[in-house]
């Protein structure tokens, strides 16, 4: 859920890249339930931590890894039962981010991360799409349902079809003409 949080609208490769650092530096702090301590330590140590290591919006991002805890600490399961609506209550964690994080954290789920590869790959199906992702609502869920059928269609499951998506269109993205 921590890189769910801290990749939204940021690059994934260099996300990952820089919650590796943090895993690795603080091994003791990421339990199943972050120590209040470092959560809520005297100033804003969280928000300061996570801008020294280049992690963008980083007041905000604390505030939602906090409330997240609060979360985790009135239910310890709570990241593996929390639906879509129980994540976006949470501070800064909108419907792309919720539906990331059920969709590649539990089996066979059937929503979709509506990112700016899978909005090409709609266009590229011939299906009419904004050009960034839409809020919660009518329009996300009309988008989201039109990945799930072409999911379907593949023969992959949904986190299956978006990762080969992502990795599909991020190529592309990288392609220089001559």
């Amino acid at each position: 859920m921590v890189f769910a949080i801290c990749a939204a609208g940021k690059n994934a490769n260099t996300t990952a890249r820089i919650l590796n650092h943090i895993f690795e530096e603080n091994e003791f702090i990421w339990s199943n339930v972050l120590p209040v301590a470092y959560l809520y330590k005297e100033g804003n140590y969280l928000a300061d931590y996570l801008k020294s290591l280049g992690i963008g919006c980083y007041n905000s991002r604390a505030t939602t890894i906090r409330q997240l805890h609060r979360c985790i600490q009135n239910d310890k399961d709570f990241l593996k039962v929390a639906t879509v609506a129980d994540l976006e209550n949470i501070h800064g964690i909108g419907p792309k981010t919720a539906r990331f994080f059920i969709m590649h954290s539990r089996p066979n789920q059937r929503v979709a991360a509506l990112d700016t590869h899978i909005l090409k790959e709609l266009k590229a199906n011939g299906h009419e799409v904004p050009k960034a992702t839409p809020p919660a609502g009518k329009r996300y869920n009309e988008l989201e349902q039109l990945f799930i059928k072409l999911a379907d269609k593949s023969g992959m499951s949904v986190a299956d079809y978006d990762l080969a998506v992502w990795k599909k269109w991020r190529k592309k993205e990288f392609v220089v003409a001559t």
